[in-house]
């Protein structure tokens, strides 16, 4: 009886480790997972993470539901400050705006980098009348905050976003709602900046 105690309490112990090993690289795989869709610098969702979930999002959309909509946003003139104050204080002030957006957005709304200073906020279920009170909103926040750098806190200055809005409609391709709030966002830009405008 003795050596059969003993191999058993032996397989339990393997048994033990491997289920150990498993869930210490399941845990690792879902960090991979996360970190793969995550913007580093700034700490919200990647390209790449925004890709997957707007696409999960119109493939599992149900009929008759409001939205998805999106809201790009564009930092205004951020040339100039990557020029006058260095690229160091241009990501301080990337991952300010991306925190002011983050304080605007709920429940299930994503946050993404989009690309340089280019930001998109996912709004499931959201109408486009939504999507623009929410733009707005973020438009004011960031024109409303005052960024300092250095020890003496210098202040550069009010920092404003133009943005795009555009609801997808139904049958839509994610390229062409992607492409309306894209050309409102550079309406924005073309109609002086810090400004809402929706896709049409």
């Amino acid at each position: 009886l003795t050596p059969t105690y003993w191999v058993s309490a032996g397989s339990a112990q393997r048994l033990h480790s491997a289920t150990a090993e498993l869930e210490r690289l399941r845990a690792e795989l879902d960090l991979a997972k996360v970190q793969a869709t995550m913007d580093s610098l700034t700490g919200v969702t990647n390209r790449r993470g925004f890709d997957e979930s707007i696409e999960k999002l119109l493939h599992d959309h149900a009929e008759g539901e409001a939205g998805p909509s999106v809201v790009l946003i564009d930092l205004d003139h951020f040339k100039r400050i990557n020029d006058q104050y260095g690229h160091v204080f241009g990501d301080t002030v990337l991952k300010s705006v991306a925190l002011a957006i983050r304080s605007c957005v709920k429940g299930r709304d994503l946050v993404a980098r989009y690309g340089g200073e280019e930001f998109v906020v996912l709004l499931p279920g959201t109408a486009l009348a939504g999507a623009a009170a929410l733009a707005e909103q973020i438009r004011t926040t960031i024109a409303a905050a005052r960024i300092r750098r250095g020890s003496q806190q210098e202040s550069v200055g009010t920092i404003t976003v133009s943005l795009g809005v555009a609801a997808w409609r139904p049958g839509e391709v994610l390229e062409s709602l992607i492409d309306r709030a894209d050309k409102a966002l550079y309406r924005s830009k073309r109609e002086g900046r810090n400004r809402v405008t929706l896709g049409e």
